[in-house]
């Protein structure tokens, strides 16, 4: 499958950052520095983290054709809003 479109998540101070890069190296993704890609279960994902506007864009730029980007997206959000919930 081709890349899915960047999403781009809003208030990630570095500890929320720091909570997704545990839930990642947890699920065999190694979330680690402000740019960067990793791949787990043929997923990649890479990522972009501007700490002084607290913005975080993540991209899946491949993924197994049965993966669709609405999938990706939906669980890149969940665990996005997870890890704001988590710190508030």
């Amino acid at each position: 499958m081709a890349g899915c479109p960047s999403q781009t998540f809003h208030g990630i101070t570095p500890a929320i950052k720091a909570y997704l890069e545990a839930k990642g190296a947890a699920a065999g993704m190694p979330i680690t520095g402000d740019n960067g890609s990793a791949t787990t279960m043929g997923v990649t994902i890479q990522w972009a983290y501007d700490p002084a506007a607290e913005t975080l864009t993540l991209t899946c730029t491949d993924a197994p054709f049965f993966v669709p980007c609405s999938t990706v997206s939906s669980k890149v959000t969940e665990l996005v809003e997870g890890a704001k919930a988590q710190s508030a």
